[in-house]
C-alpha cells in the first residue's frame, strides 16, 4: 500500500512540474499565470476526490459512482482522441517543440 502512494505522489509531482515546463515553454504563458493554473489544477485534483466520495454516500452508491465515471472517463477519452485524430498535425508540432525546447 506504501508503494502504491509513493508511486502516485511521483507521479503527482511530476505532472505538476512538467505542467509548468509546458504551459511557459510550449503554450507560451508567463510564469505568473502557468503558476496559477497549476494552483487551479492542484486545487482541483485535491478536492475532487471528496466531492466524489460525497456524491458515492449521498447519492448514488459506491457501485454506480464507479460505473458513472468509468463511462464519463470513456466519453471524454474516446472524445480526446477524435480530437487527436483531426490535428493530429498541431499535435506533432507541438510534441516536436516541446521535446526540442526541453
Amino acid at each position: 500500500m506504501a508503494a502504491i502512494e509513493f508511486s502516485e505522489r511521483l507521479s503527482y509531482f511530476g505532472v505538476a512540474t512538467s505542467l509548468i515546463i509546458y504551459l511557459t515553454k510550449v503554450i507560451h504563458q508567463d510564469l505568473k499565470t502557468a503558476a496559477r493554473n497549476v494552483n487551479y489544477w492542484a486545487g482541483v485534483t485535491t478536492l475532487m476526490p471528496l466531492f466524489g466520495g460525497f456524491l458515492a454516500d449521498a447519492y448514488f452508491g459506491r457501485f454506480t459512482t464507479v460505473v458513472l465515471s468509468s463511462v464519463v472517463y470513456l466519453l471524454v477519452n474516446s472524445f480526446s482522441v477524435s480530437f487527436l485524430k483531426k490535428n493530429i498535425g498541431k499535435v506533432l508540432y507541438l510534441t516536436i517543440l516541446k521535446y526540442s525546447i526541453i
